[in-house]
């Protein structure tokens, strides 16, 4: 586990760059003592929006160890009565049920929550005294704009630790199928929002542990007294049929405060930023492809690391899916987002493709009568880079997720080489560029090889039954309150 596995595995055989990478070149050193700089023997499990997703988190929830067991969440935002496996499943799936059930049998059930959210939703309860579960709301963020943005589960079951992380929060808006039918009758939002495209992961092996870490980290900071911790809990032993390698990364900014006071982190007390290292290191070792799904698209440190390497390598082709707006501040991340893809393009505009998704009525959506050409919501924060490297979590590329809102996320490695490449990255990658492109089983070789496979975007897109639509925004404007509010800088002391 960790740095006792050899930094010699085969990391980069593929038919495009068919050679032995060094582990260092991909993996950033250790961030914090608790938290190895890598580990091996693990299974990471993508799970491609939110029926997914919860089906796999019901699953683990409701196989929670009596007595022994326990369910560590945090989250930006959660809603205890989502259905997890849609509304068809009845009351008896909803969360809070299924979180009271695993507590009345002795699972400690414990959840950190973004302070904000929790007062919008029960301005005058006292979150801690639910019955289906210890929630804490934290307020210890950077300035007046920060937020803990973390999305994760760990659960000891009975078959041992199952963690959960990514972009997806337990909130109504987020069950969706990869149809993004609207309005879905399985849908708790029954006709408001829209349709909802997010990556989360399911981890098994040492690298659970991590997550776990991440919330007995947060946890115990907010809560001093022995008696009231979360303890040290045995790490996984690799699993014998695990091939993914896995470094957790994540961010905490610099002196986080509390109510206008300073108040560093005492597991980060200058902050952690794994996250914007992690990122800029991988940007720098692409070769032939950036394959990027972010929901604003937005942030120089990313946009000039990409442009630099697109100048290095002029193969290199850049691919990115966003939302079709933003849902906030809307000029000023038209006028960033903008200035983004100018950076690239500056450098050779026909190696840059940025794309928005909008669903078909085909299939499912035409037997629910559902219309189409409605815009879906992109909340990924998954990027992949010549089918070697891929994470998965809840940061974006802006400055905030880098550098100022808690955040985690997953880096993997795969040892297994499947036609070439590594397995984890290219099954990844197909999987999401099948349901963005509307391909069929038998037009698979098309995107096999991501160089020749970004054709079939320029293509397909626009075209049904493709979700892909060539995006395009107004100019834009800047805000005067970009950088101290919007997307400020949590690097330096304030």
């Amino acid at each position: 586990m960790g740095d006792s596995v050899s930094k010699q595995l085969s990391l980069g055989d593929s038919t495009i760059r068919a050679q032995v990478l060094n582990l260092d070149r991909w993996l950033i050193p250790q961030q914090h003592p608790d938290i190895p700089r890598f580990t091996s023997g693990n299974q990471v499990d993508p799970l491609i929006d939110g029926q997914r997703a919860f089906r796999a988190m019901h699953d683990a929830f409701t196989t929670a160890a009596p007595e022994q067991g326990y369910i560590y969440i945090t989250g930006w935002d959660i809603v205890p009565a989502i259905h997890l496996l849609g509304r068809t499943g009845g009351a008896a799936v909803q969360l809070d049920t299924v979180l009271g059930t695993a507590r009345s049998s002795g699972v400690d059930v414990r959840i950190l929550l973004f302070y904000v959210n929790a007062l919008r939703r029960y301005p005058i309860i006292t979150w801690e005294s639910f019955l289906w579960a210890r929630i804490f709301t934290d307020n210890k963020t950077r300035g007046r704009t920060g937020s803990h943005h973390q999305k994760t589960a760990a659960v000891r079951t009975r078959e041992g630790l199952v963690s959960f992380v990514g972009g997806i929060d337990l909130t109504t808006d987020r069950w969706d199928t990869s149809a993004h039918c609207h309005p879905d009758p399985d849908a708790d939002y029954q006709g408001t929002g829209q349709p909802w495209h997010d990556v989360h992961a399911r981890v098994r092996g040492p690298a659970a542990a991590d997550i776990e870490t991440n919330f007995r980290h947060r946890w115990n900071d907010r809560h001093p007294n022995p008696v009231d911790q979360v303890p040290v809990h045995p790490t996984p032993a690799p699993l014998a049929n695990g091939t993914h390698i896995v470094q957790t990364l994540r961010t905490f900014p610099n002196n986080a405060s509390r109510l206008g006071t300073a108040w560093p982190y005492n597991f980060a007390p200058n902050g952690e930023f794994g996250l914007r290292r992690g990122y800029l290191n991988a940007i720098g070792n692409a070769r032939d492809y950036i394959y990027i799904e972010d929901q604003y698209i937005v942030g120089d440190d990313i946009s000039t690391a990409i442009a630099a390497v697109m100048r290095r390598s002029e193969r290199l082709q850049v691919i990115l899916v966003t939302s079709p707006a933003p849902d906030m501040f809307v000029d000023a991340f038209d006028f960033h987002q903008n200035e983004f893809v100018r950076r690239l393009r500056a450098v050779d505009a026909s190696r840059v493709q940025i794309f928005h998704l909008e669903n078909r009525a085909l299939g499912r959506c035409a037997s629910l009568g559902t219309p189409g050409g409605t815009g879906i919501y992109c909340h990924t924060k998954v990027c992949i880079i010549d089918d070697i490297w891929a994470i998965i979590g809840s940061c974006n590329t802006n400055r905030r997720s880098l550098t100022h809102d808690s955040e985690i996320s997953i880096a993997i490695l795969d040892q297994t080489i499947e036609r070439g490449r590594r397995k984890f990255a290219r099954d990844l990658r197909i999987a999401l560029w099948v349901e963005h492109l509307g391909l069929t089983s038998a037009e698979l070789p098309l995107i096999d090889d991501p160089i020749v496979g970004t054709a079939e975007w320029r293509s397909r897109a626009g075209r049904s039954p493709a979700h892909a639509v060539v995006h395009t925004r107004p100019a834009g404007s800047n805000s005067r309150f970009w950088d101290s509010d919007i997307d400020p800088d949590g690097l330096a002391p304030p």
